[in-house]
């Protein structure tokens, strides 16, 4: 289990009381994480602390590899749904949900074109989710 709080691309805050979810993509072999199961550095993955981010450990992936998704915007709507707004290393973002607390996701969705980078998501008060996303391919 990795102590401190995670360097994760995107923060993910506080889901139910106690327990926070973030993603991490490691840059490099020295990380605050225990390992990823074998997985590579280009993966999307999910880490878990249920003592307010003391400590974290390695709950789950988001895709198949392929897409090479890294910066990881995640939200848990209160239906408890999760959404995940991924920039792929093309500099695309795609769209997964969990439907069973975070354990596992869609198979992600292509959502912009190359150069619509980075994603984040909220949740309005209606219930419907707000994704804002920066323009890199420029004016």
């Amino acid at each position: 289990m990795g102590k401190g709080r995670p360097e994760s691309d995107l923060p993910s805050g506080p889901v139910p009381e106690g327990e926070w979810f973030g993603n991490y993509r490691p840059r490099s072999r020295q990380t605050p994480f225990p390992p990823a199961q074998g997985r590579g550095r280009t993966d999307s993955h999910i880490y878990q602390s249920a003592d307010n981010g003391q400590t974290w450990s390695y709950f789950a992936e988001i895709g198949d590899g392929k897409q090479q998704l890294n910066e990881t915007a995640l939200l848990r709507l209160s239906s408890g749904k999760f959404l995940a707004a991924i920039r792929s290393r093309a500099g695309d973002v795609w769209l997964s949900e969990s439907l069973d607390g975070a354990r596992t996701w869609s198979q992600p969705k292509l959502l912009t074109p190359p150069a619509i980078h980075p994603a984040d998501l909220i949740e309005l008060e209606d219930g419907r989710a707000l994704l804002v996303m920066g323009n890199r391919a420029g004016p």
